[in-house]
């Protein structure tokens, strides 16, 4: 329940094999505001690899809006058991409404099942290449100078590495693209095959991934 109060602390509750873990990726939703036009309807996604100055928005309307830089922020002091968020400006309903359902997703890095990173783009068919130490079920990836659409492949819908990819785009109400070369999952990371400006312009991208085998923490029998 939000209470739209400065440096206010929410404790998250993550940990990696009962211990406290510091989230890489947090996703924020008021849902109790249901102005359609107004930006405080929009998803806020922080990343540990931005600033806690700079806001990314995740949302079907909104997708065009620029990833922005403010200067008090909405979520910061991220640690292993809080983080903070701020209420100065006018649309941070979306992490600290006042008495309003807020709703957050935390996600913290785990060797060899989750990565959460930045790379920079070569504008190259030889594209660059991004490790994970896992390879890759499933990454969003984000373009973050210009107003541009999330980016998803997975290893269900994409089961081998072909001339083209089946990408998702959760910000937009459009269907799948199958027509372009994006990327191609191998044994560590991702390399990238398409010169694509969603995933690989000369350019600064965020990217949240999930492994397709998991072994470390599994539970075998």
């Amino acid at each position: 329940s939000g209470n739209n109060v400065t440096n206010s602390t929410i404790g998250h509750g993550v940990k990696v094999n009962g211990s406290a873990k510091t989230p890489a990726w947090i996703l924020t939703k008021n849902r109790d505001d249901t102005t359609v036009s107004s930006v405080n309807q929009s998803w806020r996604v922080w990343h540990k690899d931005l600033t806690d100055t700079y806001v990314l928005f995740l949302d079907r309307v909104l997708y065009q809006l620029d990833p922005t830089a403010h200067s008090n922020g909405y979520i910061h002091d991220v640690t292993s058991t809080t983080y903070k968020t701020t209420h100065a400006n006018v649309d941070s309903n979306a992490v600290n409404g006042a008495s309003d359902k807020m709703l957050a997703y935390c996600f913290a890095e785990v060797e060899g099942y989750s990565k959460f990173g930045v790379y920079e783009g070569n504008g190259s068919a030889d594209g660059t290449f991004v490790y994970t130490g896992f390879r890759p079920a499933w990454v969003l990836i984000k373009h973050i100078d210009t107003s541009m659409n999330y980016s998803i492949v997975d290893s269900v819908r994409d089961n081998i590495n072909d001339s083209t990819n089946d990408v998702l785009f959760p910000d937009g109400n459009f269907a799948e693209n199958t027509s372009n070369k994006y990327l191609d999952f191998v044994s560590n990371g991702i390399k990238f095959r398409g010169t694509s400006a969603g995933v690989n312009a000369s350019a600064t991208y965020v990217y949240a991934a999930f492994a397709e085998q998991p072994f470390k923490y599994a539970n075998a029998k």
